[in-house]
């Protein structure tokens, strides 16, 4: 294993954050600038000791549609990565 540094999990949940499929009506929003909000992120990110999500996934290879979905525990101290195959069992 190696050990995962604070900002690999900044990385990770940049990402989960821009390649959610959700969306948020702007009038639901403050009005914030963009570095603003990358530096509230990063500071909320340090107090994270464990990170739980679910990640759904659909992919079309040859024309034909292959849906995943994983559940995935993210452990900082100590570092433990649990991730279970929902779909396909």
């Amino acid at each position: 294993m190696f050990p995962i540094k604070r900002s690999h999990l900044g990385c990770l949940i940049v990402c989960i954050f821009l390649f959610n499929g959700h969306t948020v009506q702007t009038d639901d929003v403050p009005k914030m600038r963009g570095d603003k909000i990358l530096e509230e992120m990063f500071e909320k990110i340090e107090v994270i000791n464990t990170l739980t999500y679910r990640l759904e996934k659909k992919e079309r290879i040859k024309n034909k549609l292959i849906e995943e979905a994983i559940f995935i525990k993210l452990s900082i101290n100590p570092f433990k990565v649990y991730s279970k195959m929902d779909y396909p069992k």
